[in-house]
C-alpha cells in the first residue's frame, strides 16, 4: 500500500474496546482510527472527515441505514459491514446499500485486514485507471442559464460548484463564459492573468498542460476557468472560431475528465 488508511469503526458503545478494533489501531497500515458508539455520530463524522473506510458493526438494519447514508453523502468513502450472519438475503441488502464487503462474526484479525486491503487496493487501482487519459469517463455538464443579467446565475453556479465538490469529493470545474460581465472570480475571490482568452488563442492546440496552466484552484478544491480580461479580443475570437467549445474540443481532455463541469451563462 502506498498510503496509510484512515478508518472509522461504528459499533455499540459497550463494544468500542473489542480486541479486533484494538489490533486494527496498532496496525502500521492504519494511519488513524476513530471509534464511534452511535450510528448518527459515525455517519456525521464520516461526512466531515471523509475517511478511506468505515466499518459498521451493528445490527443489520442499523448497518444498512448507516452504509446507505455514507454511500449517498460520501461516495469516495467505502464501507465494510459486520453482521451476525452472512446469509444471501443479508448480503444482497448490504451490497445494495453500498457495502464493498461483508464479514460475519466472530471477527478474525486476518479476515478484517484482508478485507480492508482488498477494498482499498481495488479503489486505488480504479482511481489510477480512471485518471489515465485513455480511461477517462465523461463527467456531467451543468449549465446555469438566466433570461437576463443580474438575477443570480453566477451566484447559483459558484455555490453549486463548491457544494458538488464538498458533497461528492470528486473533481469539479467551474467555467465562466460571461464574456462581458464574467464575475466568477469576484464571487470566489480569485484572480489570474490566465483566462479563457488563453484557450481561445490556442484553440487548435489544447492539451492538459495548457488547461492546468489556465485553470485556477479555489480553496474549496474547485478548478476555475475565469472569464477573459480582454473583453473585445475574446469576444471577437470566439465569434470567428468554429472550434472554441471548451467541453467539445478535441484537446480539452482535462476538462472532459472532470466529474462535473458547471457553466453560468
Amino acid at each position: 500500500m502506498t498510503r496509510a488508511i484512515r478508518l472509522i469503526v461504528i459499533t455499540s458503545p459497550d463494544q468500542l474496546d473489542q480486541e479486533w478494533i484494538n489490533r486494527l489501531a496498532r496496525e502500521a497500515e492504519i494511519e488513524h482510527l476513530d471509534r464511534v458508539g452511535s450510528v448518527a455520530a459515525g455517519v456525521l463524522l464520516a461526512r466531515q472527515s471523509r475517511p478511506d473506510l468505515v466499518i459498521v458493526d451493528r445490527d443489520v438494519d442499523q448497518v444498512e441505514a448507516a452504509i446507505r447514508q455514507i454511500f449517498t453523502h460520501v461516495p469516495a468513502t467505502h464501507c465494510i459491514a459486520v453482521t451476525p450472519s452472512a446469509d444471501v438475503p443479508t448480503l444482497r441488502r448490504l451490497v445494495m446499500a453500498g457495502a464493498r464487503d461483508v464479514i460475519s462474526r466472530p471477527i478474525h484479525h486476518a479476515d478484517i485486514m484482508n478485507s480492508i486491503r482488498s477494498v482499498v487496493t481495488a479503489e486505488r487501482d480504479r482511481a489510477v485507471r480512471a485518471a489515465s487519459t485513455g480511461d477517462r469517463q465523461a463527467g456531467r455538464l451543468v449549465v446555469v442559464v438566466a433570461p437576463k443579467g443580474g438575477v443570480g446565475a453566477t451566484t447559483i453556479a459558484t455555490n453549486l460548484a463548491v457544494a458538488l465538490r464538498q458533497v461528492t469529493n470528486t473533481s469539479v470545474a467551474l467555467a465562466d463564459m460571461g464574456l462581458q460581465f464574467g464575475d466568477v472570480g469576484v464571487q470566489l475571490n480569485i484572480w489570474s492573468r490566465h483566462t479563457l482568452y488563453d484557450l481561445v488563442l490556442h484553440a487548435g492546440e489544447l492539451d492538459d498542460t495548457l488547461f492546468k496552466k489556465v485553470l485556477q484552484t479555489h480553496s474549496s478544491g474547485v478548478e476555475v476557468l475565469l472569464a477573459s480580461h480582454e473583453l473585445e479580443a475574446a469576444g471577437g475570437h470566439l465569434r470567428r472560431s468554429d472550434d472554441c467549445g471548451v467541453a467539445g474540443s478535441a484537446g480539452a481532455s482535462h476538462l472532459c475528465g472532470m466529474r462535473y463541469l458547471v457553466i453560468p451563462r
